[in-house]
């Protein structure tokens, strides 16, 4: 009783090629199919034990499978190692003791300044080794899990905050029935110019090399990236400068705008609103007269954008630059610093 050789070459070949419980199930219809004595010739043919037949065709026997998206039942195969050393985890949290940190106000919070790899190499200098998997699994269970700080305390509010926003909602409101313009504008962080190290990566033939220091004076310059959003027409533009951070770079910046979009955007419109925060090249003491005369950078940038534009009516501050529309529209879709994971890299520096 059983198949030609040739027929149990291509019966093995298909065995070996399903998952564990298709294994078994397999093994049990061609036992069901030989009759008497098919489960031994079987499990002889695949090195199975007959009772691993006997269980394929009781499962085939059911009509419906209660685990058809598992291989093994919940619960099965090898045992963790925090499962099969019960001292593992009493050993972390003694190590954890030592170099845990916490928040005195916040029950539960937790950090600590080792990394995974570090835990691992003292659990074996201790006597008890485990993998860094194994760690990651117990600083989960613990609660200890890899963060980064994030930047949500406030320094607190001015009791006019909310009064200041809504006096710039009714602004953007009252422009937009108009159709003028509303302008929000921000500057990013400044990068060097030259070969030096950038976030991101680029396929290559070969490795790129840059300077091992990011010294400005080895660098070409620095390139400070300038964005305009226009709110009305969720529209953003970037001006890379070279020069300083100064109002005069703001300035050429909304003036060049205008030249090349705003006119054909805003034909016969004599006023523009601007939306800024207090600091670098649009600070707060720069928006308007200083001691009674007019040398802000807000009346410069409005008599360079056109004669047309009769008035500039700019906030003095809009209290947070977090919630500029230029933060948090435009620069959003752009790397910091200019140019990261889009980068194309440089030839080799020069000798």
């Amino acid at each position: 009783m059983g198949y030609d050789e040739a027929i149990e070459i291509k019966m093995r070949r298909l065995f070996e090629r399903l998952s564990e419980k298709d294994r078994r199930r397999y093994a049990g219809i061609e036992a069901a199919k030989l009759g008497h004595g098919g489960t031994e010739y079987i499990a002889g043919l695949f090195g199975l034990d007959p009772k691993t037949v006997r269980r394929g065709l009781a499962e085939l026997a059911m009509e419906d499978d209660p685990e058809a998206d598992r291989v093994r039942t919940k619960g099965g195969g090898r045992k963790g190692a925090v499962a099969q050393r019960p001292t593992l985890e009493g050993n972390f949290l003694k190590l954890m003791a030592e170099f845990t940190a916490g928040d005195p106000l916040r029950e539960g919070v937790l950090w600590t300044n080792l990394s995974r790899r570090e835990i691992s190499r003292r659990w074996a200098e201790r006597g008890s080794p485990a993998s860094r998997h194994t760690v990651r699994k117990l600083m989960r269970r613990h609660g200890l899990g890899q963060r980064r700080a994030r930047q949500q305390k406030s320094l607190g509010a001015p009791p006019d905050r909310d009064a200041q926003f809504r006096n710039i909602a009714g602004l953007k409101a009252g422009y937009w029935a108009t159709g003028d313009p509303v302008l929000s504008i921000d500057t990013k962080k400044k990068a060097l110019i030259g070969h030096f190290a950038r976030e991101g990566h680029t396929p290559t033939q070969a490795p790129v090399d840059v300077l091992d220091h990011d010294f400005p004076s080895a660098g070409e310059g620095q390139l400070i990236p300038h964005g305009l959003y226009d709110l009305g027409r969720n529209e953003g533009y970037i001006h890379l400068n070279t020069r300083h951070d100064t109002s005069e770079l703001c300035c050429d910046s909304v003036a060049q705008w205008w030249e090349r979009h705003g006119r054909r955007r805003y034909p016969g419109s004599r006023r523009l609103l601007l939306l800024c925060d207090g600091g670098g090249s649009n600070a707060s003491n720069r928006h308007g007269p200083c001691n009674g005369s007019p040398t802000g950078w807000a009346w410069t940038s409005a008599s360079r954008i056109t004669r047309r534009m009769a008035r500039s009516t700019i906030p003095s501050s809009i209290g947070c630059s977090r919630t500029s529309p230029a933060l948090a529209r435009a620069w959003c879709s752009i790397p910091s610093p200019l140019p990261s994971n889009s980068w194309r890299g440089p030839g080799p520096p020069p000798d």
